[in-house]
């Protein structure tokens, strides 16, 4: 299955693009997208946490992904 992933903030620049679409197996978990992703682009991980959402809502590692949901991908918010 092919799903559309957004990137945000530095986590553009480290893929180079704004969306990317990716081939997953069908009803993959959260976990293993973030798997894939990393195995791409470990650099993402360094700081071992990311925020990801899928439509919208914050997703669980055990939430399963179907080709139509939009995902997205946020470093972890900072500032003051």
């Amino acid at each position: 299955m092919r799903i559309r992933i957004k990137f945000f903030s530095y986590f553009k620049d480290i893929v180079g693009a704004e969306e990317i679409e990716i081939d997953v197996r069908d009803r993959c978990t959260v976990e293993e997208l973030l798997n894939v992703i990393a195995e791409r682009w470990p650099e993402m991980f360094e700081e071992d946490q990311v925020i990801i959402l899928k439509n919208g809502m914050p997703a669980k590692f055990t939430d399963t992904i179907d080709e139509n949901d939009e995902i997205a991908i946020l470093p972890p918010v900072s500032g003051g």
